[in-house]
């Protein structure tokens, strides 16, 4: 097994040379491996605009794990327009994917990935997304790979002795809320940390989507229901 797992998104603008970040990664866990800048801002700290849900006792953790490992893009993008057009690469080992859309949706994509693999204990379960990362996914397909992840954890669960299995998707609806409450403190968190919007859209654009993966979760996955309909002939 290699001894990190990098995504390299690279954006490209009208004017300039092609802004570039890189996330690597632990390929076992998918935790981040890119070194913290060696001061972080104030807006880094636990108790700024902390999430309503978080569990991370302050003493461990003075600075928000995921403000910390942000820090870095968020510098990058900071006097780039969320409005601006870009042909936005992702890169992996595997394969290279691309699509023209705007810097805010690009940066979308990429901050999920610094927001799952940073060490938050809401978003954590959402790791295995990032190994098998799909750039610039649709609402349908984030709920169909989130619905993917939550059966397939739970079936994982059976071998472990006194694990409780739930394949309603009944929990995974409730934590879609708690990524949501996660995502609207982290758009209050970083309002003071950029000086133009594209970073700050990033996030709003990624709290839309668990609030509509939510919904659609909590409506019976009914979409996909005739997609499946081979499965009971």
């Amino acid at each position: 097994m290699p001894s990190q797992f990098a995504i390299t998104y690279r954006f490209h603008l009208s004017e300039g040379a092609p802004v570039e970040c890189t996330v690597s990664l632990d390929p076992r866990t998918m935790r981040i491996q890119t070194p913290l800048p060696a001061t972080l801002p104030a807006w880094t700290a636990l108790g700024y605009e902390r999430c309503p849900n978080c569990t991370l006792d302050s003493d461990e953790h003075p600075c928000c794990p995921t403000a910390a490992h942000i820090v870095a893009p968020i510098k990058l993008f900071s006097q780039i327009p969320s409005f601006a057009q870009a042909r936005v690469e992702c890169v992996t080992a595997e394969r290279t994917s691309f699509k023209d859309c705007t810097v805010a949706e690009g940066l979308s994509s990429l901050y999920g990935i610094y927001m799952t693999g940073s060490g938050c204990p809401v978003l954590k379960v959402l790791r295995p997304l990032v190994r098998y990362h799909l750039p610039f996914a649709t609402r349908d397909e984030t709920v169909y790979r989130a619905a993917s992840l939550w059966l397939l954890g739970q079936y994982l669960r059976e071998f472990n002795e006194n694990e409780t299995i739930d394949f309603s998707l009944r929990k995974l609806s409730a934590h879609y809320r708690e990524i949501g409450e996660v995502n609207a403190a982290f758009a209050r968190r970083i309002q003071s940390a950029v000086a133009l919007d594209a970073s700050l859209n990033a996030i709003v654009q990624l709290d839309y989507f668990a609030q509509s993966s939510t919904n659609f979760i909590e409506n019976g996955l009914k979409d996909l229901r005739a997609m499946f309909s081979a499965w009971h002939d």
